[in-house]
Parts: structure tokens; C-alpha cells; sequence
């Protein structure tokens, strides 16, 4: 989808989270017994953007904040991204990535578990469940999916049972 926290995408209209985020808040209206998931900041990696972890987690932070004005009493479930595979930058791949996206893709968990703490939110790291295909060293496979999609569904099921 491309979408990214806060970065406009100079290629594609209406990716950035933050501009469409309350419209989606607004449409689908959670109420206080829901659970909002975020789960962006793969696309914020690319070279175009230059953010580093911190930045992008930033982005996250400011989406958590806009869920909490809609609906203060909603569960957000932040979910850091999978690391991009180590070849998504080079020839027939992504090109919109290079080298340090790879590293920074990286250091998000971390990141993104400070935002987690500090906005009293529930975390799960992607990365400890899944890796990007070797076809595209960027999106899951089946398998993958399946092993997050567990993961997730697992972390759903404590966090209504707490």
C-alpha cells in the first residue's frame, strides 16, 4: 500500500498516516471496548525520507496520539514492522530503498517500544515472527503471514483477556 507515518509520498497521493488516519477514526468508529492496531513505518525507511528510527517513531507516536483524541478509553496495539530483507535496495528489487533502510528497519522495534511505554500502549515486535520473502526482500510470504497473523491473533487474545 506505501503508506508511512507522516512523509507524503512524492510519487503516490494519500499515503500519509497522519492525513488519513481520523478520517479512517471517524468512518469505522471504535468504541471504548475496541482495539486500534498500527502497525507503519516499512515505507518511512526509504531513501526519499532520510528518517531515522527515532523520526519515524515520532510518526507513531503522533498516530497513537490522534486515536487517543478520537476515543481515550481504546486500546492501541503498536506493532513494529519486520526488517527489510538485506538485498531490498540492490538492482531488481525496491530502489526506493538503499543500504542504511535495511539498518533502520532494524532499529525500529527498539523505538518503537520507548513510544509504547510512554503513550502506555500494548507492543509487538513483527520482526520476532517473521522475515521479508527472498522474492522481494520487502513483504511476507504465506508462511510468514501465517506465523505473524498467529502472533498477533495470540497478543489480541491476552490483551482482552487482561
Amino acid at each position: 500500500m506505501g503508506r508511512t507515518t507522516i512523509f507524503e509520498d512524492p510519487l503516490r497521493d494519500g499515503r500519509c498516516g497522519v492525513k488519513l488516519l481520523p478520517v479512517i477514526l471517524e468512518t469505522h468508529a471504535p468504541s471504548d471496548e475496541d482495539l486500534v492496531v498500527i502497525m507503519l513505518g516499512t515505507n518511512d525507511c526509504k531513501a526519499i525520507y532520510g528518517a531515522s528510527p527515532e523520526v519515524i517513531a515520532k510518526g507513531v507516536g503522533r498516530l497513537v496520539r490522534q486515536v487517543k483524541a478520537y476515543s481515550d478509553k481504546v486500546k492501541i496495539l503498536i506493532i513494529s514492522p519486520i526488517h527489510l530483507g538485506e538485498n531490498v535496495w540492490k538492482e531488481g528489487f525496491d530502489p526506493e530503498f538503499d543500504g542504511n533502510s535495511v539498518e533502520i528497519s532494524k532499529k525500529l522495534a527498539a523505538e518503537y517500544r520507548k513510544i509504547s511505554r510512554a503513550e502506555n500502549t500494548y507492543f509487538l515486535d513483527a520482526s520476532e515472527y517473521a522475515v521479508p520473502s527472498k522474492t522481494d526482500e520487502e513483504h511476507m510470504d504465506e508462511d510468514n503471514h501465517s506465523r505473524l497473523a498467529s502472533a498477533v491473533y495470540e497478543k489480541i487474545r491476552a490483551i482482552r483477556c487482561a
